[in-house]
């Protein structure tokens, strides 16, 4: 197992900090190695996401020492589906360590099936034990386009359920909004690497060098003490320069990331690709805006009234609730959302029972 440091040393490998980063980093190790302290012995407690990456994102406070501003994505792994504790008990322990840690929970059959951008990250080369010598056994795989395309539209659907445009037009200043829509502008841009072959969000050798240099851009700013605010209209900018390369990559528009592939009639398959479907109708009438302007990054009024018009148009139709709104709508569907889409990517078909089940109805 790797001590603090050498997983501090490990969680920043691929992202240049300089030396002032070490102590946050040391410090966030302790912090994951307690906790793996924390699971039973038979089980694996696995960093994923971007610390395991090699590429968070620590911004600098004006004192010159940093803080870390990514997600922690963590996934127990145990032998077997009956767990010696619940998971409620496990997040309840780990949220006073890590209050923005994400823990996802699967059995060995499921970690073994695992793919997509999610399985990259918490598998070889990426994915580190933290209470353990070695990952699971688990067999290779390369992300495609359909895998890509997930995480650009999970991107337009996260900047809805964040409320972002409800944030801007409160306070564009605000550093926690400028922050958190700075970290999807990257996660966006890094779609389009994916797409190309690449995994790392500076894979240079793979990405095309307008994406590249949109990508340094947030991540030079994110880590400047006392940065001026950006434009926040700039997100959908990029998603207008983003979505022709998935055009071009499908053939066309493609509706979503799911009908059609081999995830298509797994559990969860149809619920998910309903949201994305929605997600994506919407930011399509705010790329209209930026279009139909010659590329002009909007104001929020136009991103509001977009957004507005087409979820009128979606009501009408009787897809959505008249009476919600799409910030609403999202935040409110979100951890069943997430539920859905962690249960189609590891689970091949209907739960053991159910399909039985249904024939006394």
């Amino acid at each position: 197992m790797l001590t603090a440091s050498e997983l501090a040393t490990y969680m920043v490998r691929e992202a240049g900090y300089p030396a002032a980063v070490q102590p946050a980093s040391v410090a966030l190790a302790e912090r994951l190695l307690g906790l793996a302290e924390l699971v039973p012995a038979e089980s694996n407690l696995i960093l994923g996401g971007s610390l395991a990456r090699g590429e968070p994102s620590f911004v600098e406070l004006p004192d010159g020492t940093y803080e870390l501003d990514s997600d922690i994505d963590l996934l127990l792994v145990f032998p077997t589906p009956l767990a010696p504790f619940t998971n409620a008990d496990f997040v309840a322990r780990a949220k006073p360590v890590l209050p923005t840690v994400t823990i996802m929970f699967a059995t060995t059959a499921e970690y073994s099936a695992l793919k997509t951008s999610l399985g990259t990250d918490f598998k070889q080369p990426f994915g580190v034990s933290l209470n353990q010598d070695s990952l699971p056994i688990h067999e290779p795989f390369e992300l495609d386009a359909r895998d890509a395309y997930e995480v650009f539209l999970f991107s337009l659907q996260a900047y809805l359920w964040r409320e972002l445009p409800e944030r801007w037009a409160a306070d564009p200043h605000d550093r926690s909004f400028q922050l958190e829509l700075s970290s999807l502008c990257v996660k966006l841009l890094r779609s389009t690497v994916l797409l190309q072959g690449g995994t790392l969000s500076l894979d240079r050798d793979r990405a095309p060098s307008e994406i590249l240099a949109l990508i340094d851009q947030e991540i030079g700013w994110r880590r400047t003490a006392g940065r001026p605010a950006l434009d926040p209209g700039r997100f959908w900018v990029y998603v207008a320069r983003v979505l022709p390369y998935f055009d071009a990559a499908f053939g066309g528009r493609r509706p979503d990331s799911v009908i059609g592939s081999e995830y298509e009639g797994r559990f969860g398959a149809d619920a998910v690709a309903w949201q994305q479907r929605i997600g994506l109708v919407l930011a399509t009438a705010v790329v209209e805006q930026v279009q139909a302007t010659g590329g002009r990054a909007p104001d929020v009024a136009e991103v509001v009234s977009a957004l507005r018009a087409s979820w009128t148009r979606l009501a009408v139709d009787g897809f959505v609730e008249p009476t919600s709104a799409p910030g609403e709508y999202f935040a409110g569907r979100l951890e069943w959302f997430r539920g859905n889409l962690y249960a189609m990517k590891v689970r091949p078909g209907l739960p053991a029972g159910l399909e039985e089940l249904e024939k006394l109805l």
